[in-house]
């Protein structure tokens, strides 16, 4: 009776992410959709190779296949996405070399059975060598790429996932951005995302809401946008309610609502501090769904564009898709993928 019951389950899981996948617009988002839930399922990171394929092929980048296959490989970045990269390529029979980091801690460490170099390494190879950027920071992504065109690589030979799919959130055939638009920035970390989203019109946009509760970053988002005139800066995180939640602090990007945190933040609404949206982006390590629902009422009534990180957790895969169509029926979703890893997927919402 159990394994019956395990079936029925299983079946109506299917039938939930069948359901999921017929929202997506265009082939490449169902694509990406099916590779997220299979490594979800899985844990296994090759099921993103056909979906790496595809994109690539698809922007006239197989060129890229061919060095990955044929050429001595290194990776710059032993993090996360390494780890994944090194797994899939693993299972695809590619070999990497080794890896490089500008963390010298790291030098002398492995990472998957691969050994960690100083990026002077490269410097000795007198065999030409490709090298795949793995940080999903466009910015830390352009300074490595400089520090390796300074080391006398030829750019041919330095590969970012970002040369391929450009800047997060910016999908102008998708989501258009607009001088009139009021852009939600949810966990705003350092502020360059709302730079990024002002600097997409030639005028600006009309006004940026900048979430960030963790006080390390909200120094570098002071920072950075203090020389834009329409940011409205808010040290709280975005929830599905107004008070005090435990947050996990000083971890950069990846802080985050925890019930295991140490440290209490201040969380607010969408639907208290920013009613006037039109545009709303969120990357708040798995606290989406909890944010969206504090904005419900102005996410029925103004129809914002939306750009939601749907990789955090598992059940984001089911319940982002399924609330925002909820909130408005009409939405057409989308799937980009910004990185050679699991991480940094993005789901895009427009009601046309």
């Amino acid at each position: 009776m159990n394994n019956l019951e395990n079936l029925k389950d299983y079946s109506k899981m299917f039938e939930e992410y069948k359901r999921v996948y017929d929202f997506f617009e265009d082939e490449e988002s169902k694509k990406i959709y099916c590779s997220c839930v299979m490594y979800r399922m899985f844990e296994n990171p090759e099921y993103f190779w056909d979906s790496i394929c595809y994109i690539l092929e698809k922007r006239n980048r197989k060129d890229v296949v061919s060095q990955i296959n044929s050429g001595k490989l290194v990776l710059f970045g032993a993090g996360v996405a390494a780890n994944d990269m090194l797994k899939m390529f693993a299972k695809r029979g590619i070999r990497v070399a080794y890896c490089v980091d500008n963390n010298e801690k790291k030098w002398g460490m492995k990472i998957c059975g691969c050994d960690i170099c100083s990026p002077e390494e490269l410097l000795k190879d007198e065999e030409e060598t490709f090298v795949i950027i793995t940080a999903s920071c466009y910015k830390v992504n352009c300074e490595i790429k400089e520090q390796l065109l300074n080391y006398g690589l030829s750019k041919t030979t330095i590969f970012s996932w970002f040369d391929v799919m450009g800047k997060m959130y910016i999908e102008p055939d998708i989501v258009p951005i607009v001088k009139e638009d009021v852009f939600v920035d949810g966990g705003c970390f350092d502020g360059l995302t709302a730079i990024d989203i002002q600097e997409a019109t030639d005028e600006g946009i009309k006004k940026i809401y900048a979430y960030e509760p963790d006080l390390a970053n909200l120094d570098k988002c002071k920072e950075n946008l203090k020389e834009l005139d329409n940011v409205v800066l808010i040290n709280a995180g975005v929830f599905s309610r107004c008070g005090e939640v435990y947050f996990n602090s000083n971890a950069g990007e990846s802080s985050a609502i925890s019930e295991c945190g140490t440290d209490k933040i201040s969380v607010s609404t969408i639907d208290k501090e920013s009613p006037d949206a039109t545009f709303i982006k969120m990357d708040i390590e798995g606290s989406e769904l909890e944010a969206l629902k504090g904005g419900a009422e102005t996410i029925r009534r103004n129809k914002p564009k939306m750009a939601i990180s749907i990789y955090h957790k598992p059940e984001d895969l089911l319940e982002l898709p399924l609330y925002l169509k909820e909130l408005v029926p009409e939405y057409k979703l989308y799937l980009r993928h910004y990185s050679m890893a699991y991480m940094e997927c993005v789901l895009f919402a427009i009601a046309e």
